[in-house]
């Protein structure tokens, strides 16, 4: 096991986790200026299918990925808004209840980080 970091673009920070040199989770934080809702950021990721709703309205989830909107307190990017992502390249490794827990884990650690808290 192991896991390959990258920032593809301004405001996109990747985390692959390779298993047996085979990507099996990939996780995202990514900024956005222009206010989109979650289903627009679904539609524009692999493997995010915008299926299920979180009742808070906070996710939105199915087998293979996930998309949630990360709340911030403090971000250190004013006027932009913080969303998680989650993805799962490999089918057969597929499991809605996971993918689920996951993007929620994510999204609360994220609020906590220094992404929203304004602290170093």
């Amino acid at each position: 096991m192991s896991e390959k970091s990258e920032s593809p673009a301004d405001g996109v920070e990747r985390c692959q986790v390779l298993v047996d040199n085979k990507v099996a989770l990939v996780a995202s934080q990514e900024w956005w200026n222009d206010k989109p809702n979650l289903t627009e950021i679904a539609q524009g990721q692999a493997y995010v299918e915008p299926e299920n709703f979180s009742k808070d309205g906070m996710y939105i989830y199915s087998k293979r990925g996930a998309v949630g909107k990360v709340e911030c307190a403090k971000p250190i990017r004013p006027g932009n808004e913080l969303f998680a992502v989650v993805q799962v390249p490999e089918s057969g490794r597929a499991n809605e209840t996971a993918v689920k827990k996951i993007i929620a884990e994510f999204s609360t650690a994220l609020s906590s980080s220094n992404k929203c808290t304004g602290s170093d």
